[in-house]
């Protein structure tokens, strides 16, 4: 053995000492696995300790829990592990924590076919430096097969030390952050749409309380933003700056508008004043907070908010609990949303005691929450608002026979509600002569519309073209690839068929399962033939995916032209293009035939 080598093994045994932490096994077929319970945790409380130091340290701990979460604390704490190939290849896997706010995370990674390595992450580190660039702290590892590796990690923060580690393949990480950023990104767009659509209201109806839900919305979003990392993303190095003061702020807004919401809708003010007295507090001390974040050091700040998130939700949860027992309707709905929130968070933090199995449920639970709240939030506050609008509409109905001005603004309403039936009426007029699923017309729409023009044809003497259309094969397709991709294939038909219409007199319709018939007023047989040959010719080009499924579809189609005479009817000419649609299909498909 060469003395490099005998030189490596020494400095490893030194590092590692009788280790005894967990040593994952990984091979082939690996894709993940929490890293928490069996791991060995040392407490370096003065944080003097050093990688070599702490290897033979006779206060080395095995943890009991799925997530290591150690609370706040000044405390560097170390944490080794083992990391072994049993398959016959090498593999590459990602170290990821989700847990965005530690100052610093040192990784050094020992192996025996390879020189340590060292990686230094945190969010007191420039963004740039990490080894992966991501919103949560990812460390590449490759192991050769039939090889192991020890990891020891020194972590440092001065706000909470929450370490949930995960191991994952590489592959499956980046499928799966797909999937959780797609998750994310949804959750986020609602959120923000919600809090858009109130400000929107507020706008035009100057109701504080449609502002102050807005406003929560926003701060919501921003705080899901803070806790998933990502203004290290979007900022990079000056994230370093004020990554922590956009959590802070982001949680001041929350308390602030949250208790401001609670005071407008519920009317605390006039039914209760000493739980509103004390949500001013709350306002007045979140307000305080969002100004000394400029101020403060965070590692203060951080357990102050937490304090303050406690009295905020306390505060807020005693005046829903109080409003409901008084009988008032909104506030049985605010309930609801805070306890869907609590349920959300408490399944979440049940999971990460590991009293309940880590998955994609449990851990997005609580932001399910949050979203069901926000929901519920938007229904107590329309709800409260059209109680308003009832007083006031039942309080100027009182006054009709002695104000002309109320007479006024009753005859306003009477039109606003008219010419909303009205819209109403028309909407779903609209609606029952679509079809649902190709957006087309109806086949009662179409058989109006083929009524009328055929009798306008008849007595201005113009030609009218009629084209039946059916799919080739589509039962086929239905049996082997399932009538969910089956609706794909006439949705896309569908399409093909309204991008050859383009006259407003046109009419393309759904007339049957797959069947689609256009009506072509004043249109000669060449132009109706023209129409037909260019559907049949884009549906055949037209390659449907859907997943992991690719089909091309054709189409034969029939076409009639003509000028109605007396003793031509629309079953007459109906049962023509039918004949031709039929000798379309016996002629081989994926063709047009027309009357000679």
């Amino acid at each position: 053995m060469s003395l490099l080598r005998l030189s490596f093994l020494v400095l490893l045994l030194i590092m590692c000492g009788n280790v005894r932490a967990l040593s994952i096994a990984v091979d082939d077929n690996f894709t993940h696995q929490q890293i928490g319970l069996g791991v060995e945790f040392l407490v370096d409380s003065d944080g003097k300790l050093t990688a070599d130091s702490v290897a033979q340290h006779p206060d080395w701990q095995v943890s009991t829990v799925t997530a290591l979460n150690f609370g706040f604390s000044t405390a560097v704490y170390w944490i080794r592990f083992a990391i072994h190939n049993t398959g016959n290849q090498p593999i590459d896997l990602m170290i990821e924590s989700r847990f965005p706010f530690l100052d610093r995370i040192d990784f050094t990674l020992q192996s025996n076919h390879a020189p340590p390595q060292h990686y230094a992450v945190g969010d007191t580190l420039p963004y740039s430096s990490r080894p992966v660039r991501h919103s949560h702290v990812l460390v590449p590892l490759q192991i050769a097969a039939q090889d192991n590796v020890h990891l020891l990690l020194r972590v440092q923060s001065t706000s909470a030390i929450q370490i949930p580690l995960t191991l994952w393949e590489k592959q499956t990480f980046a499928e799966q952050d797909h999937v959780r950023s797609t998750y994310f990104g949804l959750l986020y767009g609602l959120v923000l749409s919600i809090g858009l659509y109130h400000l929107l209201i507020f706008l035009s109806v100057r109701e504080s309380a449609f502002l102050y839900y807005a406003l929560l919305n926003f701060c919501l979003t921003g705080t899901f933003m803070s806790l998933q990392g990502l203004p290290s993303v979007f900022l990079g190095d000056l994230g370093l700056l004020i990554n922590d003061k956009i959590l802070l702020l982001m949680m001041s807004g929350c308390g602030t508008f949250a208790s401001l919401f609670t005071l407008e809708v519920l009317q605390m003010q006039a039914i209760r004043p000493r739980l509103a007295r004390a949500l001013r507090i709350i306002v007045y001390a979140a307000i305080l907070m969002a100004v000394l974040t400029f101020l403060l050091p965070y590692a203060l700040l951080i357990r102050i908010m937490v304090l303050l998130t406690m009295a905020s939700v306390i505060v807020n949860l005693l005046a829903h609990i109080s409003r409901f027992l008084d009988g008032y309707p909104p506030a049985r709905y605010i309930l609801l949303a805070v306890l869907a929130a609590a349920s959300g968070i408490g399944i979440t933090l049940l999971e990460k005691v590991a009293l309940l199995p880590n998955n994609w449920v449990t851990d997005s639970a609580v932001y399910a929450g949050i979203v069901a709240m926000t929901l519920l939030f938007s229904f107590a506050l329309s709800y409260r608002m059209n109680m308003d609008r009832q007083l006031r509409e039942d309080a100027q109905a009182e006054l009709i026979a002695s104000q002309q001005q109320t007479n006024d603004n009753l005859d306003r309403m009477v039109r606003e509600r008219t010419e909303a039936l009205e819209l109403a009426n028309a909407q779903l007029q609209e609606a029952s002569n679509t079809d649902a699923l190709t957006g087309l017309r109806n086949r009662r729409h179409f058989n109006d519309a083929f009524e009328l023009e055929f009798k306008c044809a008849f007595r201005e003497k113009t030609p009218l073209s009629l084209l039946l259309l059916d799919i080739d094969h589509f039962k086929q397709i239905n049996d082997r690839y399932g009538h969910p991709f089956g609706d794909v294939c006439l949705v896309q038909a569908a399409q093909v068929i309204r991008s050859q219409i383009r006259r407003p007199p046109d009419v393309a319709a759904r007339y049957g399962g797959e069947e689609f018939a256009v009506l072509l007023p004043n249109t000669h047989a060449e132009g109706a033939r023209h129409i037909a040959t260019a559907i049949c010719q884009r549906l055949s080009e037209n390659v449907i995916a859907d997943g992991t499924v690719e089909v091309s579809i054709t189409a034969s189609i029939g076409v009639v032209s003509l000028k109605p005479g007396p003793e031509d009817s629309t079953e007459s000419l109906l049962k023509q293009v039918d004949a031709l649609l039929y000798r379309a299909k016996e002629n081989g498909r994926n063709r047009v035939e027309w009357q000679a």
